[in-house]
Parts: structure tokens; sequence; C-alpha cells
């Protein structure tokens, strides 16, 4: 099965994810296993509890169940249940035969026993046990130790399930998974935690077919307080891949009782020899204080966790926005299979994850959820996506991810998925003039960007031009979103004229959901917004308010309509959290941040709306909201704002491309304008998009002896690279932060059967040679490698550059090499 974009999905992945499905929601025939109780260890599935073969009086056995008293296993079962029937026993080992426990095998429905083994030791032979249970769907297996604890291991061995119908489902074969949950949630509510309030009110499932995938619906009612869950989860039928959300409904006409601790992720993974997370630094993770070019060293960096030594790893949002210190996506290696997780949530998600002898426990959601629901109110929270890979290389997730969002999430334009642009970018405190003169350079040097950018101090109180983003007081007007007519006395629609008309889109900045004390939106309705009313001070537009909202969106979509606007920019440069808690009372806590984060996924959802091929700039102070929401509805244009500050090292931003490849495809960096002619610096900038500067402001005036044939070399050769960037990516070398190492990445669409290799030798590394295994080739076919420099084409077979590797050779410190690779045609 291969992807739009050419990813091949094997078919044991999609496969295990359906028998997942079908057990969570038992559509066919099928018995849930849940672990609701161990005195010792992880249930095993198909082996003891010592993860060796199941043995009772000295004989082997294929299939059941390993578990160690006291123990309690709920079978939760698709259709209605006839007869349970198994032989149990205490488990024969090395270590039991050494020991004195007693134990007691029990079937129980509700709180009533229906059959009990007798007291059993190592050295009894198995006993059967057989017991009609009258059409139920759940009961439970539960083992007691009649004396010690102490190797108290215990069996049940080739247990089946004989349904009404007359089906025999065996229960505890290898491919048996193991809930620890109903479904893959947990919450308390009213003090009673999600299972027992599951087990009471009774899950509804039904699907519902759609075009790529299944729609699962779950659904549970409390009759007593009224209050409704949802879960939907799609079911991809081309990817390995389900996602899924959850919502909360007060039916009643009192308030509810309180609701809190929800986990929109709480499941298991079972894993023995290999346990390692791979998980990503976000766009801004600092440690000493320092406010420079270096402070974002650190950005994207891939993070490796041996779970088997690190048992518990947290992390989460920052202040309230989703990528600050950790991407909010993380990769579980287990054995010769793993799991990729993303979170969809704008906000402050938290996740952990807690590793044991032979699984892993993954948990996701909201950090802070306390409260209460009014009569008629509803909740969503944070959603999760969750795909199944398979064999021993973790990048198979990575691209697995890439695919996902590139084929079922991003924004799609004319059927297509969005494809990140070259842009120019502009100060915005620079005169209407200035820009067309930029525009006009552009179309007479036949430079190839596709959106001309117009960004911060544009706006606010009248007054003259401010040289750049250092200089200039564009942080005190935000909120003030009048055109400054000093500067564009014909507005901003003379600008984005003028780029039209040179076949250029227009983009433009704004920061709606941030605004100065005292500026006049502030003081004419202050109820819009949270925070202390001190001037100067930074408020909060409350997007959970209705009348906020409509406020902001037809003052974002008036400007869009009347100002030319094909981009949308929205920066975010400051941290919510603060303000969300300080308004949400004891008895309401996270209430703030909910409704901030609906509003804003339907502010750009009705901007979308009304403009079908709008495309929307996420910036949150570069790179700080690259959850799997926003990515549903934008792209980062400028994904970190270490090219803010003049000087800026070019090393890091070959770390921030190949990091943030591993999970986005679509994404931009700008270069220093300091570079001109600067080969290095450009391709270390180059990804899905680039923010190419030529003469951003005031400050870098047009210059005639500019080397515009090196720049329309260079954005030829990105135009020709741009669509390798949404294939499969390939990290070819070690990530490294060190100046003496290589960079060295592949991109490939398998779809195309061709793709770039990019190669970086660093400003300090004494290495001159190096070879390059590559990867998803075709072995057997025969490939041209052209390098973009010289010209040469070289043609290899797929299985001699995979296994004997490409050999690079540069000379010279702070240089690179750029190749396209293609499938040769004779």
């Amino acid at each position: 099965m291969v992807t739009n974009s050419g990813f091949s999905t094997k078919t044991n992945e999609r496969e295990k994810l359906s028998r997942w499905i079908t057990e969570l929601g038992m559509k066919n025939d099928s018995v849930g296993v849940i672990s609701s109780q161990q005195g010792w260890g992880k249930l095993g599935i198909s082996q003891s509890i010592l993860v060796q073969p199941l043995c009772l009086a000295g004989k082997e056995y294929e299939w059941g169940l390993g578990t160690h008293a006291d123990s309690e296993i709920v079978l939760r079962c698709s259709k209605p249940v006839k007869i349970f029937r198994a032989l149990v026993g205490v488990d024969h080992n090395k270590d039991s035969v050494n020991g004195a426990a007693e134990i007691r095998f029990s079937v129980w429905v509700g709180d009533r026993c229906f059959a009990e083994s007798k007291s059993l030791n190592v050295g009894s032979q198995p006993e059967a046990l057989a017991v009609e249970l009258n059409g139920v769907t759940e009961f439970t297996l539960k083992v007691k130790a009649a004396t010690t604890l102490n190797l108290a291991h215990a069996d049940w061995v080739t247990p089946e399930v004989v349904t009404t119908d007359g089906n025999v489902i065996r229960v505890g074969l290898p491919e048996t998974s193991i809930f620890h949950n109903s479904l893959p949630v947990s919450f308390v509510y009213g003090g009673l935690c999600s299972e027992e309030w599951f087990s009471k009110w009774g899950i509804k499932h039904t699907t519902e077919e759609m075009p790529d995938s299944v729609k699962h619906h779950y659904s549970c009612n409390d009759a007593d307080t009224g209050l409704q869950f949802t879960m939907t989860m799609r079911e991809y039928r081309d990817l390995p891949a389900c996602y899924w959300n959850i919502s909360f409904k007060n039916n009643s006409s009192t308030t509810s009782p309180i609701l809190e601790k929800i986990k929109v992720l709480d499941l298991s993974q079972t894993a023995r020899q290999r346990m390692t997370l791979y998980r990503g630094r976000g766009g801004f993770h600092y440690e000493d204080g320092k406010m420079d070019g270096e402070a974002f060293r650190d950005n994207f960096m891939l993070v490796t966790d041996d779970l088997k030594r690190t048992k518990h790893i947290a992390m989460g949002g920052i202040g309230g926005r989703s990528s600050v210190d950790w991407m909010p996506y993380f990769n579980f290696a287990g054995d010769n299979e793993g799991v990729m997780f993303g979170i969809g949530w704008t906000g402050q998600w938290y996740a952990n994850i807690i590793a044991n002898d032979n699984s892993v426990m993954f948990q996701a959601g909201m950090e802070h959820i306390h409260t209460v629901l009014q009569p008629g109110e509803t909740i969503t929270q944070p959603s999760i996506l969750m795909i199944n890979w398979s064999g021993n290389d973790p990048i198979r997730g990575h691209n697995l991810l890439r695919s996902f969002i590139t084929e079922k999430l991003s924004p799609r334009y004319d059927g297509k998925p969005v494809q990140a642009p070259a842009t120019h970018g502009s100060w915005g405190a620079m005169p209407s003039h200035e820009h067309i003169k930029r525009i006009e350079t552009i179309k007479e040097q036949k430079l190839p960007y596709d959106y001309y950018w117009i960004d911060a101090a544009w706006y606010g109180q009248d007054c003259p031009p401010e040289g750049d983003t250092f200089t200039s007081e564009w942080g005190m007007n935000t909120g003030n979103w009048r055109i400054n007519s000093m500067i564009y006395p014909k507005g901003l629609r003379e600008v984005s004229d003028a780029a039209h008309q040179a076949g250029i889109k227009f983009l433009l900045w704004f920061e709606p959901e941030r605004a100065v004390c005292g500026t006049p939106i502030t003081m004419e309705h202050p109820e819009y917004f949270l925070g202390e009313r001190k001037t100067g001070m930074n408020l909060l537009l409350d997007l959970g308010n209705p009348d906020a909202w409509k406020w902001c969106t037809e003052m974002v979509a008036g400007m869009i309509e009347s100002q030319g606007i094909d981009c949308y920019r929205q920066d975010f440069n400051f941290s919510p959290l603060p303000y969300w808690q300080e308004n949400d009372t004891p008895d309401r806590i996270g209430i703030s941040e909910i409704r901030h984060i609906e509003g804003l996924y339907a502010f750009h959802d009705e901007l979308l709306r009304r403009f079908p091929h709008l495309l929307i700039d996420n910036c949150a102070s570069g790179g700080r909201r690259l959850d799997l929401e926003m990515m549903r509805r934008s792209i980062p244009l400028w994904a970190s704002d270490m090219q803010c500050f003049p000087d800026f090292i070019t090393e890091r931003n070959q770390q921030h491309v190949y990091g943030l490849s591993m999970w986005i495809p679509q994404f931009s960096f700008g270069t220093e304008v300091k570079h001109p002619g600067d080969t290095y610096h450009f391709r270390s900038t180059m990804a899905g998009g680039i923010v190419a500067h030529l003469f951003p402001s005031l400050t870098v005036p047009i210059d005639s002896d500019y080397p515009f044939q090196w720049l329309r070399d260079r954005m030829a050769e990105y135009h020709r690279a741009k669509v390798y960037f949404a294939g499969d990516f390939y990290p070819l070398l070690p990530l490294s932060d060190s100046f003496r190492d290589w960079t060295a990445m592949q991109f490939h669409r398998p779809d195309l059967n061709s793709g770039i290799i990019e190669i970086f030798r660093k400003k300090d590394s004494p290495i001159v040679r190096i070879n390059l295994e590559l990867q998803g080739l075709e072995p057997d076919r025969i490939y041209e490698v052209e390098n973009a420099d010289t010209g040469d084409k070289v043609k290899y077979s797929g299985k001699e550059l995979m296994e004997t590797g490409l050999a690079v050779e540069i000379t010279q410190k702070r240089d690179s090499r750029l190749f396209f690779i293609s499938l040769y045609n004779k």
C-alpha cells in the first residue's frame, strides 16, 4: 500500500492497528483483556509472569494468561458469553518449585462468584474450570493467595470463551492486546474513576464510513448526573494511524460534579528487549538565560532516552504554548516495532512515559483540569494521533508521521497539500514606496519569490518610519490594528497590488491575541481582555468571549479583504497560561484555557471558510505552537526567532532543519541578510520553504551591486528541490551541535523515484571525505546522481548507494554539496 506521497505502508502495521481498534470497540468476535490488578510484575500473554512458557505440573501450554496473586483480570467480550473454560494452576518454574504458595482461582460477574477452584500449589495437577455465564459481556478472573504471596505465580491456560451463537474465542493468544482501560483514555468524575463509570453506564459504539477512513464513535451517558462522554476516532485505511479526540457535555439542568485528571492518552505497549524513546526539543529551549543567537542552540535537537535506565519521562508545554521546550510528539521503539504519538493542543499539555519491566505506559492530556460543567455546557480536550510502525529503525515512525501530516492533516489547496513558499521578508515600519521599490527590483531581476512579506510595525498611531526589529516600538503598539498612514498613506493595498502585478502574493503580520493596555480596543472594550489593567502591560484577548472572538474575526477578515492579503501571519509573543489561571475559579480550573483554544481553532476555521485559498503562517515567537491542530490549519514560515538576531550561526540552521524534519514536513527558516553570495549559508536554510532576505529594511538599502545572478541560481536550486522536502526524511549522519562534524540529510519521494542529498562540512571540521549510505531506494534499479555545483552525473545501482554508499569529498571547511538523485531512464 502506498500513500499519495509515495510512502509504503506495511500490511502488518495496519493489521495490528485494526485488531487493536477491533478489540477496543468490540466490533466483531473478540475479547478484550484488562489487567485490573497485579500482585507483582505485568500480566503475561501466552507466557508466564516470568516471561517464560506457561507451564503447569511440568507441561507447557501455547496460550493463556500468566499472572501473580493477588490479581484481577477483566475480560470484556464483543458478544454475549455462554461459557468460559480454562485450566488453572500454579506456574511450574525454577523459582516457584521452591515456594509454598497456595492459590485459588475464581470467575466473577459483578459481586457474584460463579466458580472457584480448590486451593492449588505448584505440585498440584491443573484444575479445569468451566462456568455457564448466561449471556454476560464482561466478567472477572480472580486469583487469590490462600497462604503466602511469595512466588504466587498463577496461570490461566488454554482459556476459551464460547459465545451464545456458538463461536469459540481463544483468550491469551500472542496477538491479544492488554488494556488497562476500556478506551485509551481515563478521567475521574465525581470521585469515580472512568473505568468504574464506564462499567456502570456502558459504552455505545457505532461506525461511520468515510472515503479514506472509518470513523468510530464511542459514547457513554450518565443517567444520574447527565454527563455525556464522547470519543471520536478515525481509523485510516491507507496508513497505520488513528486520530481521536474526546469531549464532555452536561445534559442536565444542574451543575455537574467535578471532572478532573483527564488523560486523553492512557495506554500501554508491551516491550522487553528494547525500550527507547525519541523526542525533540521545542522552538526555544535554553538553560543559561542568555538571550542571543546561541540561546537557540538546542532548538529541535533530537533527544534519545533509554527507558530501561530512565523509567519516567515527563514533558509538556511551557507557559501555555505547545512547542516551547518540547515538541508535542514522541516516538517509542520496542521489540521490532514501535508507536509514534502526536498531541493536538495549542495550550498547556503534558505527557508522562512510564516504563516497567516488560511494558511502557503512555499518558497525555491537559496539564490543569479540575472543573464542574454548567447545565448544557460542553468542553473539548486535546486530540491524539497514534501510528503503528514495524522494524528496528525508528525513522520509519517519523516518516509515517510526516506522511500523515502531509496526506491527512495539512491544509490543502485545489486538492493538493500546501507547499511552503519562498518569501521575501520586509520590516513593517518601512514606507510603502520603499516596499514597492523592492518589489520592482524583484521583478526586474527575475527573482522567483512566491510571497512578499510585511512583518510587524505597520500599525498603530501615525509615526515616521523606523529601522528594524530592535529599534522600533512595534511591540508597544500591538493591539492597535490601525494602519500607520504616515508610512502607508494609501494603505497596504498599494503594496499588495504592486506585489500582485509582479506575480507575487502578499503576506501580512498580525498578533491579535496580544494587546498592550492603553491601545484603543483595550479602552473601548476592556471586557474582551484578560490580565492586569496597567498601561503598557500585555493583555490577552479572551477568545472564549463570543464578542471578543467576533471582533477579532471581523477585524482580521476585513483586513484580508480590503488589503489584498494572501497569507495571514499570526504571531504570539507571550505566555497565556498565567492569564488563564488567574481567570479560573477553584471549581473551574482549565476552563479559560479550553475556551481560548476552542476559540483559536474556530477563528482559523472561519478565516479558511471565508477565504479558501488563504495561507495561514503560524509563528508564535518562531516555532512555539507546532502541535497537530495548528498543523491542520497552518504552516510555520518562521520556525525560529534565531534568525531575528544579526550574525546568527549558520550551522544552527542546519540543526534546525534536520531536527524539525524529524517531525513535520513543511516549514521555513530565514537567511542572514549579511551573507550575499554565501551558498553554504543559503543551503543551510533550505527546507520546504525559505525566507530569502534581500533588502528587508531601511537599514539595508537596495544595492545595485548585489550578486543577483547568484541569488537567481540559488532560488532556482531551491524551487527544484522543494518538492522533496515533503517526502521521506533520512538522517545520513547523527545530529550534532559540534562545529567539527558534518551534517548530511536525504529527502526522497518514492512516488517520484527521486530526491535530494544535502551535505555540509562545518566550519571547524577536519574531515575531508565521507561515505554516506543512502536509504529508501530500490536496490535493483539504476539511479543517476547529479552534482548541483558541477552538473556532473554519475550512475549507481540502488544497492550500491545503500550498501557501499556515496563517496563525498569537500576540500574546504564551511562548504556544502547538493545532489539530485533520480531513477535513470535509458
